[in-house]
């Protein structure tokens, strides 16, 4: 004997027909477990859309979100570490060509040289939008030893020293965003 269930009992599906033994959703399908009870579903809220989410999309599309804002509050601070190593490249390339200039010294292997070492810290800074904490140590490290070199052959004078003071302070203050950032990126969902 079946019991009188009225229709407002089947949230977003029609009453069951007395035809089919079973409710029906929006396309006519009959819905019932295997011994003929019938199943309710979920109310549809006119876009087609359940009020339960189906495979926790909601919690996905927060945890990008949340993901996201972390994200930007970490680039400012590779920002500064990526033009920091472009600064380094403009500095170094123009530094060399003008003194070897003033000189009268520049060669063509001064201007390779100075070529070569520009290339290396803008292709850092490049690289940077990859690998941000690798890069910005890589660029500390070379610009630390590129002028341990300078130290050793050549005498620096107070400005040239503050100079680097700075920039590598830059660079220092970018590592722990970079590092937090390249962490985020490499954690799953």
């Amino acid at each position: 004997m079946r019991s009188r269930i009225p229709p407002s009992f089947y949230t977003g599906a029609s009453a069951p027909s007395p035809d089919s033994g079973g409710p029906q959703d929006v396309n006519g399908h009959s819905h019932s477990t295997p011994h003929g009870s019938p199943v309710s579903l979920p109310a549809d809220n006119g876009g087609g859309a359940s009020n339960i989410p189906a495979d926790s999309d909601v919690l996905t599309e927060h945890m990008v979100r949340l993901r996201a804002e972390e994200r930007q509050n970490y680039l400012p601070g590779v920002r500064r570490g990526r033009n920091s190593l472009y600064l380094i490249a403009i500095l170094l390339f123009a530094g060399e060509v003008l003194i070897a200039y003033g000189r009268n010294e520049l060669h063509y292997w001064i201007f390779l040289v100075a070529s070569f070492e520009a290339a290396a810290f803008i292709g850092l800074g490049l690289y940077t939008y990859v690998r941000p904490y690798g890069a910005l140590l890589m660029g500390l490290i070379l610009f630390t030893f590129l002028w341990a070199i300078t130290l050793i052959f050549s005498v620096s004078n107070i400005s040239s020293v503050a100079i680097r003071v700075v920039v590598i302070l830059f660079i220092l203050r970018a590592l722990p965003d970079a590092w937090k950032l390249e962490r985020l990126d490499k954690e799953p969902l």
